[in-house]
């Protein structure tokens, strides 16, 4: 996988390889699976202490924890710098 794509784009895959639906993944994490699609979609980022657990949930190798980790380090970053460009136009 690039390592241009999203956090979300990541997760969806991982999530499909490993052949678990949202649901379970969910019940996994303890969180719903609309959460799950919240992450996916980019809507909200997981807690960093959820990230690890998302990745032993899906039984994630290190480079995929890497990659994925990665991608949702520029996630957060891309979406402070969206928050700072809004804040300069109020």
């Amino acid at each position: 996988m690039s390592k241009s794509l999203s956090f979300g784009h990541h997760l969806a895959h991982e999530l499909a390889k490993s052949g678990l639906t949202r649901v379970q993944l969910g019940h996994r994490l303890g969180v719903s699976s609309t959460q799950i699609g919240f992450w996916i979609t980019g809507e909200r980022v997981p807690p960093e202490a959820r990230q690890r657990k998302i990745l032993a949930a899906l039984h994630a190798s290190t480079p995929t924890l890497a990659t994925l980790v990665e991608s949702l380090q520029r996630d957060v970053a891309e979406r402070i710098a969206q928050f700072g460009r809004d804040a300069e136009t109020i």
